[in-house]
């Protein structure tokens, strides 16, 4: 693919691209979508498990398992919100530009047929959430803006946004509950905690 990365972009042209994305795949369901990932609260904790063993002391394994299980339960994710075919890894270093203009979106490798939430969320953890600090929700804001431009949330989206957010969280813990990185997502979830899912729909829907 032609193209470059870039370090500094304007995010607001990921949001074009995932909202062109979802406008052709929403309701779209491939026949062999079983066999890819579910981003859900099963994957979640099926990855943690394997991952886990990779954790030299078993208290500290135990006690990080505990703790996603915990936080797990609390998701409220229902079971009818719009599906179709996601990218779900809208990571800055999977999209290429030539002039300052997104050309190219890579990666698709991690794409299923899952709740369009999922990318939508992925997009604000990426984009509008410095890996150190806390959401910002100027951005977030604006990325869904742009977004819904191309296909509106509906209302059972944008209540369980925040839910989907900290799905996309506890995706990344299972994956890498074994890894430094560990305590600053713990730390994202707490954070999310102390701030409930209505005063987060308050800050970027209101």
């Amino acid at each position: 693919m032609h193209g470059r990365h870039k370090k500094s972009v304007d995010p607001i042209l990921i949001a074009k691209a995932v909202g062109k994305l979802h406008e052709i795949t929403a309701g779209y369901k491939p026949d062999y979508c079983a066999a890819r990932d579910t981003y859900d609260q099963k994957s979640c904790w099926r990855n943690a498990i394997l991952n886990s063993r990779k954790i030299k002391s078993k208290p500290e394994a135990k006690q990080r398992l505990e703790w996603l299980k915990s936080e797990l339960r609390k998701l409220q994710l229902p079971v009818d919100l719009p599906k179709g075919v996601c990218h779900c890894d809208t990571h800055p270093s999977n999209f290429l530009y030539i002039n300052g203009k997104l050309v190219a979106v890579l990666d698709f490798d991690d794409a299923s047929y899952v709740y369009l939430l999922y990318d939508i969320a992925n997009m604000i953890y990426f984009w509008a959430w410095p890996d150190k600090a806390i959401i910002k929700f100027d951005k977030a804001k604006k990325l869904l803006e742009e977004y819904s431009k191309y296909r509106k949330l509906t209302s059972p989206e944008k209540e369980y946004l925040y839910d989907m957010l900290k799905m996309v969280i506890f995706m990344s813990i299972g994956w890498f509950i074994h890894a430094n990185d560990y305590n600053n997502e713990q730390r994202k979830i707490e954070y999310l905690n102390s701030i409930s899912r209505k005063d987060f729909y308050n800050r970027i829907f209101t």
